[in-house]
């Protein structure tokens, strides 16, 4: 230990609660451990000066010493300190370079010469002052170094370090080059340290900033809090529940979290190797990765955003958990024996392969580029599952299965799901469960089965001939793509994204229980080209509104083909199970090849949706005019919704444009149908010209208490 001015000082145990007090309490005292091998003076030094400076095996009086102190403190002073065997000592070292006299000089004991051992135990120490503490021995059982000053503190360790706290509370500035070892309890900055030898962490790092080139280790509930640490080729471990707390780490060695330890929200630039098992945790942190990072043993990302141009490897249960992860074109992501992908969100550029048993799980995957590969075909089991998939490249399946869809996400796909992969193999198969919708939009070679369970199915692309289609009960086909074989075993076909055609290039069977779900409008319908043969048995057509909501409305009479077949159509016990249209009916007719839906007329009258009196006059008066008029045509073929919106619009003689809006802009006749109801609310009326196609309702018994007269409005307003 080098002092430059100031005191040292040693106390016994007999002060371990007050590490700082006096030490007149006229205890005698002997110096244990104390070797003094080099002192310089500014003035000529005394008989006990010397005495105290250059005898190896220094045993004096707590008295002779007091004189000796104060004396040495009034100068520049430099002492080396090595050990000496003794026996266990308890000391405590206050430094403080403006003192008359040493405050912490009280009685050390059972100092032996003969003892074959040395430790020291200290409790605190209080440094105010520059302070070079330089050691090649073993200097165990420091406890506490606190520093309060602006001053600079450099420890040289080449020896054995051990049980030393240091904490600097103010803006003193503090180095520690360790070759040796140092075991400390708590480091708390700001202060650097460079270190090539040991250093083991018991606590924590405060405000550190650490440079590695030897081994670093920190356990037992240790935090790195919010140090700076760059590991240049050495190791640094951390174990025993230890976090990094909110650390920055930059890894150029090796970084190992084990033994249940946790990432916590450290942000980590790995350009090593970044090992992670037994159980290991991450919070909310950040690791931008450039070299190799491995899982194993329950590790899990947990929360982390993880940007990667290396390789990230999952193993024995370790999994993403609810990362978010980044993979480049030239990175790899590994999921590999029993690895999982969890909950994780994966934009992949790259290549991400599932080995063994893994398994993607509920992990959503978007492949942002052509050149994106997943990988699944050296899977050991039948195959895995996944949450959501989206995106363009590939994804190649050998001869497993992917089954995707657990987190219920709607998704498009515009890339390629096939057979072969990096194991190779053939007859890949989709399955497609959840409640969500994914979109195939490119073409699939996938020669294996494609079934669906759950959600919607919507191909817009194609699907091979060879992959039977399996449609079951809860599942949806949509999509104007084209398929092989079909079979519907209890779930719908809705062709189109609207209004559209599916294509099978096969064989189409509906069992019972089946559900075509058919959209029209004015002039056309969803349609289902076969080229094989089509049977229908038992099964049920829905009939919807085109969700063009400015397609020209359906009307009675009109005839819409649903259904071509090149190898001939069988139909048994169809029937229309779902129509909103309340004012017509439906028929279903077949002939050898093809399959049709004919619409008329309801016996439902206008006015049995109408609720009010008003309501209930527009709606009789719309049921007396002519078929072509444009106003009733909107209303015949509206939905229960629609009909009684456009009552009361009507009924409230609104000029504004909604009500135009909600009658396709029919105002000629919105105007009429007003001016003629505001005529029954003023007494008797001449009915309108024969000629004109407005609306006229006249009352049986008019209104005598009202004031005959007549009146036109125009503009925005109503009335009642």
């Amino acid at each position: 230990m080098n002092l430059t001015g100031g005191e040292f000082g040693m106390a016994s145990p007999s002060n371990r609660s007050n590490p700082r007090a006096s030490g007149k309490s006229g205890q005698s005292a002997r110096v244990a451990a104390l070797l003094c091998s080099t002192a310089t003076s500014g003035q000529p030094l005394s008989m006990e000066e010397r005495e105290i400076l250059k005898l190896c095996a220094l045993q004096k009086t707590g008295s002779r010493l007091r004189r000796t102190l104060p004396r040495l403190a009034a100068t520049a002073l430099t002492i080396t300190i090595a050990l000496l065997p003794s026996k266990e000592a308890w000391a405590s070292y206050y430094w403080a370079p403006s003192s008359s006299e040493a405050d912490d000089i009280n009685n050390i004991a059972n100092y032996n010469t003969a003892d074959t051992y040395s430790t020291i135990k200290t409790y605190r120490t209080s440094i105010s002052q520059n302070l070079y503490l330089s050691n090649q021995y073993s200097l165990p059982g420091f406890p506490e170094l606190y520093f309060y000053a602006p001053y600079q503190i450099t420890i040289n360790n080449g020896g054995t370090l051990s049980g030393l706290s240091l904490i600097q509370n103010d803006s003193s500035t503090m180095t520690i080059n360790n070759d040796g070892t140092f075991n400390s309890w708590i480091l708390r900055g700001p202060f650097k340290i460079s270190n090539t030898g040991l250093l083991n962490v018991g606590v924590s790092l405060y405000a550190i900033s650490v440079d590695n080139f030897g081994t670093i280790a920190l356990g037992n509930n240790t935090t790195a809090a919010t140090a700076t640490i760059n590991n240049r080729g050495g190791k640094i471990e951390f174990s025993g529940n230890a976090t990094a707390g909110s650390a920055r780490i930059t890894n150029d060695g090796t970084l190992t979290f084990k033994d249940r330890s946790s990432l916590a929200s450290a942000y980590i630039i790995n350009n090593g190797v970044l090992a992670l098992h037994d159980y290991v945790s991450m919070g909310a942190g950040r690791i931008e990765n450039e070299g190799s990072v491995t899982l194993g043993e329950y590790a899990s990302l947990g929360e982390g955003d993880i940007d990667n141009v290396g390789k990230i490897t999952f193993s024995n249960f370790s999994g993403a958990g609810n990362a978010s992860l980044v993979n480049a074109s030239t990175a790899e992501i590994r999921f590999i024996d029993n690895g999982s992908a969890a909950n994780a969100k994966l934009d992949n550029a790259g290549q991400i392969t599932f080995l063994n048993f893994a398994s993607g799980a509920n992990a959503t995957i978007t492949n942002w580029t052509a050149g994106s590969v997943v990988d699944i075909s050296g899977l050991t089991a039948g195959g895995t599952p996944l949450g959501a998939l989206a995106g363009e490249g590939t994804v190649a399946l050998g001869s497993k299965s992917l089954t995707v869809g657990g987190n219920n996400a709607n998704t498009v796909f515009s890339g390629v799901i096939k057979d072969g992969g990096i194991a190779g193999g053939t007859g890949g198969m989709l399955i497609k469960e959840g409640t969500g919708k994914l979109t195939l939009s490119g073409t699939q070679t996938y020669t294996g089965a494609t079934t669906i369970n759950a959600g919607n199915l919507n191909v817009n692309g194609s699907i091979a001939r060879s992959s039977v289609v399996n449609l079951n009960k809860g599942g949806t086909l949509s999509g104007s793509g084209n398929f092989g074989n079909v079979v519907n075993n209890g779930g719908t076909l809705s062709p189109g994204n609207s209004i559209g055609t599916m294509h099978i290039n096969g064989n189409l069977t509906m069992n019972p229980g089946s559900i075509y779900y058919v959209e029209i409008n004015g002039v056309a319908s969803d349609r289902i080209e076969v080229t094989g043969t089509a049977n229908i048995s038992s099964s049920a057509f829905e009939i919807a509104h085109d969700t063009d909501t400015a397609s020209p409305p359906v009307l009675p009479g009109t005839t819409y083909t649903l259904i071509t077949t090149g190898g001939g159509l069988t139909v048994t016990a169809p029937q229309v199970a779902i129509a909103d249209f309340p004012f017509l009916d439906f028929t279903l007719g077949a002939d050898a090849h093809n399959g049709y839906l004919t619409t008329s007329r309801s016996s439902e009258r206008f006015a049995s949706l109408a609720s009010t009196s008003n309501e209930r006059a527009v709606a009789n008066a719309l049921d007396t005019a002519s078929p072509t008029s444009p106003l009733w045509q909107q209303i015949v073929g509206a939905s229960e919704a629609q009909a009684r919106a456009a009552f009361t619009s009507l009924s409230t003689a609104s000029f504004h444009a909604s009500a135009v809006g909600v009658l396709s802009e029919q105002s000629i006749y919105l105007r009429d149908a007003v001016v003629d109801r505001m005529r029954q609310d003023f007494g008797p009326a001449t009915p309108l010209a024969p000629a004109s196609t407005a609306l006229t309702y006249v009352p049986e018994t008019p209104n005598a208490d009202r004031v005959p007269g007549r009146g036109v409005g125009r503009g925005r307003g109503g009335h009642r």
